[in-house]
């Protein structure tokens, strides 16, 4: 089972949201490495109450910082530097975890190092979640292109669903097209968020394929 680097095109697209997803159905283990924002929420805490069985598969972020900012306001306001490069990285880091990011690609963690330029350390491929909302086909085009030109293989993109979106299946067409990446899932807007809401939701057939679950 392949591990991921997940990447949003924005911030609260629903990366959180996938991961649980994919958790769910799934035995990844998620790590979320660096987390900002700890003051009003904690990605890694939410992922073991949707769902209690995923609880001994969940890292604890490496830092956790209070303000919902970019890292790396956040830790200048902490009077911190993150160097993501020294960060222990979990054993068999190359099959079976999910890691998240923080916002989109170009998310800095310092004041010269990006997520993008992490990710491409670690030798993850992405996937890309997108909001399924008018402006999608512009965001997930140049993310997937930013990937591309680091090098850093697409695993595909999956469309979300939040509260503000207004779906439209053809986003999905248009993605394959224009960014040449294959869009594995669209999800639905979840009214209430539960395990059982997310088992639901089954994984597709070519998300497994990509992800080489047999």
């Amino acid at each position: 089972m392949r591990s991921v680097f997940i990447f949003g095109t924005d911030t609260n697209v629903g990366k959180t949201l996938v991961s649980s997803w994919l958790m769910a159905h799934l035995p990844y283990r998620y790590w979320k490495p660096i987390q900002s924002g700890a003051s009003l929420d904690d990605d890694t805490t939410t992922i073991e109450s949707l769902i209690p069985s995923a609880q001994p598969r969940c890292l604890a972020p490496f830092i956790r910082l209070q303000a919902p900012l970019s890292p790396h306001f956040a830790a200048d306001e902490e009077a911190l530097t993150i160097d993501p490069f020294t960060i222990p990285l979990p054993t068999d880091l190359s099959n079976g975890h999910i890691v998240e990011g923080a916002g989109g690609l170009m998310v800095p963690i310092n004041h010269q190092v990006t997520f993008l330029d992490w990710a491409k350390n670690m030798s993850l491929p992405a996937v890309i979640v997108s909001k399924n909302h008018v402006g999608t086909i512009n965001h997930t085009c140049l993310t997937a292109m930013v990937l591309k030109q680091y090098q850093i293989p697409i695993v595909g993109v999956i469309l979300n669903t939040t509260p503000e979106c207004s779906p439209d299946p053809r986003h999905a067409s248009a993605i394959e097209e224009f960014a040449k990446v294959p869009v594995l899932a669209s999800l639905s807007y979840f009214d209430k968020l539960s395990l059982e809401a997310l088992a639901s939701s089954p994984i597709p057939a070519l998300l497994c394929e990509r992800l080489s679950i047999p």
